[in-house]
Parts: C-alpha cells; sequence; structure tokens
C-alpha cells in the first residue's frame, strides 16, 4: 500500500542524503520533494505513474534526484522533465515484458496514442486502427508462434465482418491494455476507473460493454 511505499521511500532517502551529505539529521520525502505536483500530493503524484511497484518508485525517485543534482530544491518542473524519459524507458520495458505472451502488444499500445482523458470503447471499436490491428493478429497463422486470446476474435471477424465481432475484438484487446496496466477501466457511468495494479487484476472482455470507457493510465 502507498504507506508502505512512502515508508520505503523516506529510508531511501533517508540513507542517500546521509551516506552523500554526513547529515545527521532524518532527511524524508518532503524535505527535498514539493508537498503538491498540480493537483496531487508530490507523493500520490509519483507513486501513482509507478503503479505503486516498489522497483519503479525508487528508479523514478532516483531519475528525479539525479536530476536535481546541484539544487537546493526539486521543482515540479524537474519531475515534469524527468516524467517523459521515465515514461518512455518504462512503455519500453512493459512491451518487452510481455511481448512473449501478446506478439502484437505494440500494436495494442499504439491505439492509445495522442489518446487524453476519457475514451469510450465503442468509439475505439469504429477506428480504422482497430481494423489494423485485426490484419495483424490474423497474419500471425502465416508467421506463427505464440498467440494471445484477441486472435481468435480476429478470425472470427475475418470470416464474418459486422460490428459486434469488431467489438468483441476491440474489448478483448483492452482487457489485455488493462491487465498489462496500460489502461483504467470505467465499467459502467456510476462505476470509478478500475486499475490491474490497485484493483482486480484482470476484467474479462465480457465484462467490456458499450457503456465502458478508459483512459490512459498516468505511467
Amino acid at each position: 500500500d502507498k504507506i508502505s511505499l512512502r515508508n520505503m521511500i523516506d529510508k531511501r532517502i533517508a540513507y542517500m542524503f546521509t551516506r552523500q551529505y554526513s547529515r545527521k539529521d532524518v532527511v524524508k520525502f518532503y524535505d527535498v520533494f514539493p508537498e503538491n505536483v498540480r493537483s496531487y500530493s508530490g507523493f500520490d503524484y509519483i507513486s501513482d505513474r509507478t503503479m505503486m511497484r516498489p522497483r519503479d518508485l525508487i528508479a523514478f525517485v532516483n531519475m528525479i534526484l539525479e536530476k536535481a543534482a546541484g539544487t537546493s530544491v526539486i521543482s515540479q518542473k524537474t519531475i515534469s522533465d524527468v516524467e517523459a524519459a521515465y515514461s518512455r524507458k518504462r512503455l519500453d520495458a512493459l512491451k518487452i515484458e510481455w511481448r512473449s505472451v501478446h506478439p502484437t502488444i505494440d500494436s495494442y499500445i499504439a491505439l492509445l496514442n495522442r489518446q487524453t482523458g476519457k475514451n469510450g470503447v465503442k468509439e475505439l471499436s469504429s477506428r480504422d486502427a482497430m481494423l489494423d490491428v485485426c490484419i495483424e493478429l490474423t497474419d500471425l497463422e502465416n508467421r506463427g508462434g505464440s498467440r494471445d486470446e484477441c486472435f481468435a476474435k480476429a478470425q472470427q471477424y475475418s470470416k464474418r465482418e459486422n460490428p459486434k465481432k469488431l467489438f468483441e475484438l476491440t474489448s478483448c484487446v483492452l482487457s489485455v491494455l488493462y491487465k498489462v496496466g496500460a489502461i483504467e477501466l470505467k465499467l459502467s457511468k456510476q462505476e470509478t476507473y478500475y486499475a490491474s495494479y490497485r484493483n482486480d487484476a484482470v476484467i474479462d472482455a465480457v465484462q467490456i460493454t458499450e457503456e465502458a470507457a478508459y483512459r490512459v493510465t498516468p505511467i
């Protein structure tokens, strides 16, 4: 949980500053980081961009401290500048981590390009980009190698091209993107957004209806 992560980072920062500067006073997170970043607390802003993974949190904090070396305080701009580089690294790592299970994960993630805020699942299923993903998935039959659960959905659509089959493929792809931590899902207007790192690890494709929406995770 965030309390445990905060305690871990406080200890990490205290160790680093004691080792580097031989300070006797215990240095904690908010002694060097801003209280707020945009509309979030400084720690929440950073931890939300690491999917609450201890290793990733430490990596992000270390990158910020390295960028801010030689300055007396860490500014919001410093955090924003480092965030761009951190996100690129995490995105590359995410693709590598899941490519053996989902060989077309790069194309799934490409569907999220330039998307911000709330996005409708129904709207995504009507985009030409989803048809491109379908073609790439069906091509796996010729290339051999591993195939994920979306391969069968793509085959079904290619045999019977109708909006319902394409929506089923879209729901399958979004289920994968949710699982790997690329998106958060809102299954109905009454519900809040779910994220795999803080709620159910998996949301089945059949749970994703035309009423559902998604947004790209902060990471």
